[in-house]
């Protein structure tokens, strides 16, 4: 291993451990082990992706909170780009036989990668 590349590894493990704390510091995870979050909104909407529709819902009694009724399809309104992001995310937790990967930490490693 080359000089240079053992100190750009170092200063990228501590980038990321840095940036992970300042996250659970700042109360992204508020306790360990919480890496869920409480509202499964982003889930559905990168679940309904995965199934080939962007549609959170057919039936009008699904319709929840920040979500429109349109077309005959339930839809959410903020757009896809998370859902889009987290899809990766997904792909490897199931890769691994996981239902799904933590919420927090997708938004972690989003946090970690803007510096």
């Amino acid at each position: 291993m080359s000089h240079s590349f053992k100190h750009r590894f170092w200063a990228c493990y501590l980038s990321l451990t840095v940036t992970g704390a300042i996250i659970v510091w700042a109360g992204l995870i508020p306790e360990w082990g919480e890496y869920y979050s409480e509202q499964p909104s982003l889930r559905r909407q990168t679940k309904a992706i995965e199934d080939g529709h962007i549609a959170l819902a057919t039936d009008v009694v699904t319709l929840d909170w920040d979500q429109v009724w349109d077309n005959g399809k339930v839809q959410q309104v903020w757009g896809l780009a998370v859902p889009i992001w987290r899809l990766p995310f997904e792909w490897l937790a199931r890769l691994f036989g996981r239902y799904g990967f933590p919420d927090r930490l997708v938004f972690a490693f989003s946090m970690a990668g803007v510096r």
